[in-house]
Formats: structure tokens, sequence, C-alpha cells
């Protein structure tokens, strides 16, 4: 099974965490860290190293984050540079984390996983259109 990590700025990660958990219940080889005040970049790193030793049946891992370009997406990136293992998504909004983890079967490509969860999540950005509403 493919792992999924979790993480950003504040309480960003557990956030997401619990809109997962009331909308698809409590998901497997999931980890979410959240990346507060005071912590350091490499408190952070040794916290996404920790996840990924406790996802132990896990092939593969995704870790998704919330900005590129911020402390958290940094973490990510470092360590995938040493672990052709990992895929770093950043951006992460609930659709996304939800077609993830539900889509995530035995036997699924990681690849494939990442760029058809990415088509879904961007699809779900849409704009409001008060002329088009009807009740």
């Amino acid at each position: 099974m493919i792992g999924l990590i979790l993480t950003g700025h504040a309480n960003f990660a557990s956030g997401l965490t619990s809109s997962l958990k009331l909308i698809a219940g409590e998901a497997e080889n999931y980890v979410s860290i959240d990346f507060l005040e005071g912590m350091s970049q490499e408190n952070l790193t040794e916290e996404l190293n920790h996840a990924i030793n406790q996802l132990t049946g896990c092939q593969s891992f995704i870790i998704l984050t919330d900005i590129p370009g911020g402390t958290p997406y940094k973490a990510a990136v470092l360590l995938s540079l040493n672990n052709e293992n990992i895929r770093v998504i950043s951006g992460t909004n609930l659709p996304l984390l939800l077609q993830l983890s539900l889509s995530r079967l035995e036997g699924t490509n990681t690849e494939d996983l990442v760029e058809n969860s990415i088509k879904e999540a961007n699809q779900s950005l849409s704009l409001f259109d008060k002329n088009a509403f009807q009740i």
C-alpha cells in the first residue's frame, strides 16, 4: 500500500485530517504532522522520518504539503531526494486528500495515483456563478 503523510503550517494537517475522518472515516497508513511555531526544519524532518518508519507496510509514500517553497515542502523534498519511493505534492486541499486516501488500493501505481488525484482535485475548484444559480 502507499503511505500518505500530510504536513503543513500550524494546524493545517490536523484540520484536514479531522475533515477526512468525518467524511471518509479513519484512514489506513496515514500520518498527519503539524508544523507548529517553534519547530525547526530539522524537527519536522525527524517527524517525517518517524512517520515513514511508522508506516511499515508501505513500499512508497506520498507526502502532501500546504504551500510550495514553505518549510514543510522543503523538508519533504529533501527527504524525497534521498528516497526514490517518496513523492511530494504541494497545494494540498481536501478533495486531493480524499481522492488519494480513498484510491490507494493494493497494487495501485504511485505515479498513476498522483497524476489522477491531482487532475480530480483541480476539477474540484470552481467559482460560484450567481447568475447561473437557481433555487
